[in-house]
């Protein structure tokens, strides 16, 4: 018999979580995989921004950012992800939005294909 793993061992899972666990194992199971790839999210963590602007937005307003890097180096950080976003839509201004935010367009792989 197989030696029960460390959450079930000190239970650290609501019952929600161990039936998704053994949904998982019960499809693993039925479908022969070699290897699955899982993640939860985590409940006590802020979450990340989705998009640059976003993120812009975060940067601009944490006392955090400002005290440890100072103010002048976020605003300079800021001005260029500003020019960066401003960039990419003047090369996309004649795109219709589900059209390149669906793919890589030409723009974003001059602008960072180039540095590998």
């Amino acid at each position: 018999m197989k030696r029960p793993g460390f959450i079930e061992r000190h239970h650290l899972w609501t019952e929600i979580q161990q039936e998704a666990s053994d949904n998982i194992k019960a499809v693993v199971k039925e479908r022969d995989l070699l290897l699955i790839r899982t993640a939860w999210a985590d409940q006590q963590s802020p979450t990340l921004p989705k998009s640059l602007p976003e993120a812009i937005s975060y940067l601009s307003q944490s006392e955090l950012f400002s005290q440890k890097m100072g103010q002048q180096f976020i605003n300079f950080i800021i001005k260029m992800k500003e020019s960066e976003i401003n960039r990419f839509l003047q090369s996309v201004a004649d795109q219709l939005p589900e059209d390149y935010l669906l793919q890589v367009t030409n723009w974003e792989q001059r602008e960072y294909f180039e540095l590998f």
